[in-house]
């Protein structure tokens, strides 16, 4: 059976469509890392991205009114997305900013990698659900090693404290949500879907935001250029791009290919950090990058293997 047909489509997905969504979720999601690093410097972690989320959920939101297949939105609806963006933006988005005002946007990508870990556990858990077949394994296996090697302590920089656990549960978090998303069996578009879930999430990040009393006024006086299009990034390139690609690929592929994206952000946003803002690269960071992009290709293979 394909994946496709495992999650109810009608025919499977192009080849390329596949190829511009996970690139979207491997790409764009590994910038992303470095715009909340840029704008957490300017702007409060959860006044940011309760902004960015409400903004960008009411535009996906508005969008998806016009589409000529669009469903009626019932409250088992709003209640889905309610937990789905309680655990992706709260709990997840929440932390990590919080945590990124504090480490490097590399370090802050390097801890996410656990996603792919906490998705199949989470899965495998669940009433009906299933280990993932020996090549997975051993895949998920080999990228946590990479992980834990760049998170070793040693020489540049290392998370420590609250800050390592803020970024932990924010992984868990995130995958819990993922799985949370595709076992509701979301009716709706993509664009739909995605929107409600940023609505809800947004608006309690922005609650989390006024409890914690985060400045907000003299926040869009002093923003910079640069801040400004940083946060310009996540709402549209991190959260409407991005979210909705990932949305769609929850409905198309198995949880354990998706969260292969854990894997090549790291990569992607050491990299933009060394580039962009001169964090420290060491020889073990671009030893551990070799190990996740072998991960990565063991468990696309893995789970292609299965599906045919």
């Amino acid at each position: 059976m394909t994946e496709a047909a495992r999650v109810g489509q009608g025919r499977a997905p192009s080849t390329l469509s596949l190829a511009v969504a996970f690139g979207a979720v491997y790409i764009f999601w590994g910038l992303n890392f470095l715009a909340i690093r840029i704008a957490v410097q300017e702007i409060p972690p959860f006044l940011m991205m309760g902004t960015r989320s409400v903004i960008a959920g009411a535009l996906l939101f508005a969008w998806s009114r016009f589409e000529p297949s669009r469903a009626r939105i019932d409250g088992r609806d709003w209640l889905n997305a309610l937990a789905a963006g309680t655990l992706f933006f709260l709990c997840c988005h929440g932390a990590l900013a919080w945590a990124e005002a504090r480490v490097t946007a590399g370090l802050a990508a390097i801890a996410l990698a656990t996603i792919p870990l906490w998705f199949v556990t989470i899965e495998a858990l669940l009433p009906g659900g299933s280990w993932p077949p020996p090549v997975v394994a051993v895949g998920l296996a080999v990228g946590f090693g990479g992980t834990v090697l760049l998170l070793w302590p040693g020489e540049g920089p290392s998370l420590t404290g609250w800050t390592g656990l803020a970024l932990a549960f924010s992984s868990f978090a995130w995958a819990a949500g993922a799985v949370v998303t595709r076992r509701a069996g979301v009716r709706h578009s993509p664009a739909c879907s995605t929107g409600m879930q940023l609505l809800a999430g947004g608006v309690l990040l922005l609650l989390a935001s006024f409890a914690r009393s985060e400045p907000s006024r003299q926040v869009i006086q002093n923003l910079s250029l640069r801040g400004g299009l940083a946060f310009g990034y996540l709402v549209v390139i991190g959260s409407i791009v991005g979210f909705t690609a990932f949305n769609w690929l929850l409905r198309v592929s198995t949880p354990g290919r998706v969260g292969t994206y854990a894997y090549v952000n790291p990569v992607v946003a050491v990299l933009a950090g060394y580039f962009f803002l001169h964090e420290i690269v060491t020889a073990r960071v671009l030893l551990a990058t070799l190990i996740i992009l072998g991960a990565v290709v063991t468990i696309n293979l893995g789970r292609e293997g299965r599906a045919a």
